[in-house]
């Protein structure tokens, strides 16, 4: 009679990631078997790449693209390298680009491919390469970079990104940036050239130092869209001990649209015109003034509507948003 007896056999060529049925029964030579046990097992995945978005491209600007994705599998690999071609209409077809390596498994990436043309058609591929020398199937396709429209603010401006999260340009001059997300926008329609208010505060967390502008009056200042064009902005309330309040005329506004504040440049007098801020409106008084009674109040638009407060009226200076009047 026999003792216990170990053995293992091994199945090849089965798929990766897929699921199999097996029984198993010993038989004796005498033609005695036993009962049969069953069960099904799942085969590791192979090399394989979740794509953002489905097709990889996580996000489409004016000269630049985003892409990410998430390893999933790597079959016999121990780690896997990611590779991309773009090219555009009427140019050859590249060779494969290696943007990010040592990825192991359930390794998240991005990358941002920057310098492209504007308003132009470009072709992609991109794969995962095992360091079995396995690859994934060839993701495809094409993307258009979204066209300029406007002035852009040119050559003296560079577009540069933070954390590879989010995209911002600022100008060269200046030597601070500020971005800002508009949140709370329920509404479907975009709304265009519209004035929004930004708050900016001394003690925020987010790195803004009144002492890092040049000029004492915040003149050292400029706001630019996702586009990248200077926007009209207004000073509301200029105040270095606390907060301070600005009107920035987007020309688009959804929620989740970006733009950005630059400040802190020694060239005062190359700094654009905050241009008409309120260029759909007759007239806008921030109530600003000072003193009870009679007071100009300043007109916002181009239309110089300035007028006079009542009599009885007195400075507050707890406004909704800044300072107001009580009459």
């Amino acid at each position: 009679m026999l003792g216990a007896v170990a053995f293992e056999v091994a199945a090849g060529e089965l798929a990766s990631g897929s699921t199999y049925n097996y029984a198993l029964r010993a038989v004796a030579n005498d033609g005695e078997a036993t009962t049969p046990v069953f069960d099904t097992f799942t085969t590791l995945p192979g090399l394989t790449i979740v794509w953002d978005e489905t097709t990889g491209i996580l996000e489409v600007g004016y000269d630049f693209i985003k892409i990410g994705g998430t390893v999933i599998g790597l079959g016999e690999a121990t780690a896997c390298l990611v590779q991309r071609k773009i090219w555009a209409a009427g140019e050859s077809e590249p060779d494969w680009t290696t943007f990010k390596t040592g990825l192991g498994l359930n390794s998240s990436f991005t990358d941002v491919v920057s310098g492209l043309a504007a308003g132009t058609t470009y072709s992609y591929k991109l794969r995962a390469y095992g360091n079995d020398d396995e690859t994934t199937e060839v993701e495809e396709g094409t993307f258009t970079t979204r066209g300029e429209e406007g002035e852009t603010i040119g050559s003296d401006y560079t577009h540069f990104f933070d954390d590879g999260t989010n995209s911002f340009w600022v100008a060269n001059d200046f030597e601070r940036y500020l971005p800002f997300t508009v949140t709370g926008y329920t509404g479907t329609e975009t709304l265009t050239n519209f004035p929004v208010l930004v708050e900016v505060r001394k003690a925020d967390t987010n790195g803004f130092k009144y002492d890092d502008f040049y000029h004492y009056d915040g003149s050292d200042i400029a706001f630019v869209d996702e586009k990248g064009r200077i926007i009209p902005h207004e000073i509301d309330t200029w105040n270095k001990n606390g907060m301070s309040l600005f009107w920035v005329r987007l020309p688009e506004m959804n929620n989740g649209t970006k733009f950005t504040m630059c400040y802190r440049s020694p060239l005062l007098e190359e700094r654009p015109d905050p241009g008409n801020t309120f260029e759909k409106y007759i007239g806008v008084w921030h109530m600003n003034e000072r003193g009870d009674g009679v007071v100009n109040l300043k007109d916002s638009t181009v239309n110089n509507l300035e007028t006079e407060t009542h009599a009885l009226s007195t400075a507050d200076n707890n406004g909704r948003v800044g300072y107001a009047r009580r009459v």
